[in-house]
């Protein structure tokens, strides 16, 4: 950048492959036009969608994301944090896949530059200290996440399962949709602390899921959801005890839980990264 006196007699513009712009305290002010490259080396392109990848799934998953990173602030801190873990989590796949004789494609698939899709991937939406909650995806009930090794249906059962605590709040995420490249992300909270309907604390012995697949005696923190929960005793079928949750719209692509506990004025959460469900890539 170079300052001029008054030769230029007020030109302003592109001249000779500088841009001239007069500046009222300092006189005509001439800048080099440098234009930006846009290099699409594999690497870069790489990077690309593994960014663009990371940043939408944070536009779906942002109402958990935004405030589930322990001793993070809430909004944009944790949201630095989960393009940082996930974007690590998306090049460390590729590096094993490649290591192990595998391709980019077999990483998993990847949103494509300027696309809007919300793709499966094991993507961190929680990061803590607090007890995880397992989930798994049973590979003969595809609309479904299990909840594995729940002793009966009742809200200690699934305190004792997992090391949880009374007053725990449990978020559901499901990423469903009728195809691999049409999925929604489905979002159900759970306090586990049930309530009576004249507001008194009820004993931790009631069931926890109603007959009609709601959460029975709900506290009145409890977001309105559309997820439907049942449980299934070892004798019912194949999936044993275990809690299952889903969002009748198609095949679960990836599932996961986050558990969330106040202590003190301190917000506590589980490590969560979502279980994915093979699917074939769409790249």
């Amino acid at each position: 950048m170079a300052k001029s006196g008054n030769w230029l007699y007020g030109a302003t513009g592109k001249i000779a492959g500088m841009s001239l712009r007069k500046d009222p305290h300092r006189g005509f002010i001439i800048r080099d036009i440098v234009k930006p490259k846009n290099p699409k080396t594999p690497k870069q392109m790489l990077q690309r969608l593994f960014m663009a990848t990371v940043v939408l799934a944070y536009k779906y998953l942002k109402v958990v994301c935004c405030r589930s990173f322990e001793g993070i602030a809430e909004g944009f801190p944790s949201m630095c944090q989960f393009r940082r873990l996930n974007l690590n989590m998306l090049r460390q796949r590729v590096i094993t896949s490649e290591a192990n004789g595998g391709t980019v494609d077999d990483a998993g698939p990847f949103t494509p530059l300027g696309g809007f899709q919300l793709v499966p991937q094991p993507y961190y939406v929680s990061q803590g200290t607090l007890p995880a909650v397992t989930v798994v995806l049973p590979r003969d009930h595809l609309r479904l996440a299990q909840i594995p090794d729940v002793a009966d249906n009742s809200y200690q059962a699934l305190l004792d399962a997992y090391g949880l605590l009374r007053g725990d709040r449990l978020t559901f995420i499901t990423l469903q949709g009728p195809s691999p490249d049409r999925q929604q992300c489905h979002i159900a909270t759970i306090v586990l602390d049930p309530h009576r309907a004249d507001g008194l604390r009820a004993p931790l012995t009631v069931p926890f899921v109603a007959s009609d697949g709601s959460v029975n005696l709900p506290s009145p923190l409890n977001d309105g959801h559309h997820t439907t929960f049942v449980y299934h005793p070892a004798t019912d079928d194949d999936l044993g005890h275990s809690l299952t949750y889903g969002y009748d719209t198609g095949t679960v692509t990836a599932a996961g839980i986050v558990v969330t506990r106040l202590s003190g004025t301190t917000r506590l959460h589980s490590t969560c990264q979502l279980t994915v469900r093979q699917v074939q890539s769409s790249r």
